[in-house]
């Protein structure tokens, strides 16, 4: 009898993300500016670590090279890593 997977998947899948090492910074809401490192980054979003507390929630700008300031928020923490998603899409072939 054949495997039958009819079942719908319970996550959508992941964009692929791009490994970095990318040091840069971000522009917080009261002027201050958080050094970060981007460990990887994919067209919605990105993880990163940083010294710096940075609370779950927290809208942000973000300083990408070769795309600028963009708008993101950050969407979990865990000890010094944070996840964020970007406000949009990016085409992240364009970073360098």
């Amino acid at each position: 009898m054949p495997l039958g997977l009819k079942a719908k998947p319970r996550f959508l899948p992941r964009d692929p993300r791009i490994a970095s090492r990318l040091p840069t910074m971000l522009l917080m809401p009261d002027d201050r500016e958080i050094h970060v490192h981007i460990r990887n980054m994919s067209p919605g979003g990105f993880m990163a670590t940083s010294s710096a507390p940075i609370s779950e929630g927290t809208s942000f700008g973000i300083e990408i090279p070769g795309r600028g300031i963009v708008r993101a928020k950050v969407c979990w923490t865990d000890a010094e890593a944070f996840g964020a998603s970007f406000h949009t899409i990016l085409n992240i072939r364009k970073v360098h």
